[in-house]
């Protein structure tokens, strides 16, 4: 009998209104745009450049192991 390998999850939350974003195998560009355009819409006073990099957008989440 094989096994399944299970990839692991992660939950993204926004630290600063603890809603969790997206619970994800990968944090990938289409996951980086919906984190960026969180805190375009509901954190206006998080100053992002124009073309932020990865690490400017996860500087405002908390991510760890979903619970499965």
């Amino acid at each position: 009998m094989e096994q399944k390998v299970i990839p692991p999850a992660f939950s993204v939350t926004c630290a600063k209104c603890l809603a969790t974003l997206l619970t994800t195998a990968r944090i990938t560009d289409p996951e980086l745009g919906e984190m960026e355009r969180h805190l375009r819409t509901r954190h206006l006073s998080i100053r992002l450049s124009a073309a932020p990099a990865p690490g400017e957008v996860l500087d405002h989440y908390r991510v760890k192991p979903a619970p499965r």
